[in-house]
């Protein structure tokens, strides 16, 4: 559903942009189609959904240019190069289908690690998945054992604006450490560089826990201002009573945006332990918040979303003991909740 008729739109008209693409743009795009093979009605399952080509390709050239191109426009652009270049045969069999496809696809899945769903709509057990050396899964092995040191306690997410609104865009309620571990397993797909988290986990005690949040967002567009704000509660427990150092990093598109470090003293005291409140980074997310509003699409910001990772290393400020690591993946929904499952390390 294109979001013109609300917001204004940006850049090249739509038409010309499907057209003719800028010499880097349509070079990478040459090399998706090379590279990523014809799939049919088939799709393959990247973090957690059945993708098709033309997604794939999209997202490849992305992070090969960082220009976008929606799923739609790859198509449309797709179409129209079958029109002008239909008596170029090496051109055409890049997209069109042959006998070899099957053999091109079960080479490109051996290699690039995906799954995918023997139909349409099917998910498959397995919960692997990557293309392109680009995507990376870490499967379940096993779920920390209890007690753990820290937990997420309350998270809410707000926008607010200046007439005093506010709009919680996604929250966590509270549920004991024992029913996080208890979930079902879950795997953890990585859009940001592998390199960056194996610096992190490979320093990692056993008893260290790894938590993966799934964070959906509820983001009302039409509330979001020049003068709104992002603001959060973000409070974690401990059972015991300590100094805590938060190390935050943000990844948008695979590159690591921002990282920042905040030392805490327990701010409460309750019943479980002792609570302890670390921020999101608010100015970035408050600049992300607004960016995505001048976005033309629902697939731009779809995608936007989809694309943003945020890691949050929590140690002991005295004796530099990992105590939590906590791997925050986005997607957009109406709901506005979280969730935390535990990862194995």
């Amino acid at each position: 559903e294109e979001l013109c008729e609300q917001y204004p739109c940006h850049g090249l008209s739509k038409e010309k942009d499907e057209q003719v693409w800028p010499p880097d743009v349509e070079a990478v795009f040459l090399q998706a189609i090379e590279k990523i093979p014809k799939l049919g009605r088939r799709k393959i399952v990247v973090n957690g959904k059945p993708c098709g080509r033309n997604e794939l390709i999209s997202d490849y050239i992305y992070r090969k240019t960082g220009k976008l191109r929606t799923r739609k426009q790859v198509s449309s652009h797709i179409q129209v190069l079958k029109n002008t270049r239909k008596n170029d045969p090496n051109f055409m069999r890049l997209l069109t289908e042959s006998n070899e496809q099957d053999s091109l696809l079960e080479s490109f899945i051996h290699d690039n690690g995906a799954t995918i769903p023997s139909s349409i709509g099917h998910w498959p057990g397995s919960y692997e998945s990557g293309y392109l050396n680009l995507l990376y899964t870490w499967p379940i092995v096993f779920q920390p054992k209890l007690p753990i040191p820290l937990w997420p306690y309350k998270i809410a997410l707000r926008l607010e604006n200046v007439d005093e609104a506010s709009y919680v865009i996604s929250q966590w309620r509270y549920q004991s450490p024992s029913d996080i571990c208890k979930k079902d397993p879950w795997s953890l797909q990585l859009k940001c560089p592998w390199s960056d988290v194996y610096k992190v986990v490979s320093k990692l005690p056993p008893t260290c826990p790894f938590l993966s949040s799934l964070v959906t967002l509820s983001i009302p567009l039409d509330l979001i201002s020049n003068d709104s704000q992002f603001s959060n509660s973000n409070l974690f427990c401990s059972k015991e009573l300590r100094t805590l150092r938060c190390t935050t990093s943000v990844y948008s598109f695979g590159a690591c945006v921002l990282e920042s470090t905040d030392t805490q003293q327990a701010n409460s005291c309750i019943e479980s332990g002792y609570l302890y409140g670390f921020h999101f980074i608010n100015p970035f997310f408050e600049a992300f918040f607004k960016g995505i509003r001048t976005l033309s699409t629902w697939d731009e910001i779809y995608t936007a979303i989809d694309h943003l990772y945020m890691m949050q290393l929590f140690e002991d400020a005295c004796t530099n003991e990992p105590l939590l690591v906590v791997m925050f993946t986005f997607q957009h929904g109406h709901q506005g909740n979280m969730d935390f499952f535990a990862v194995s390390v």
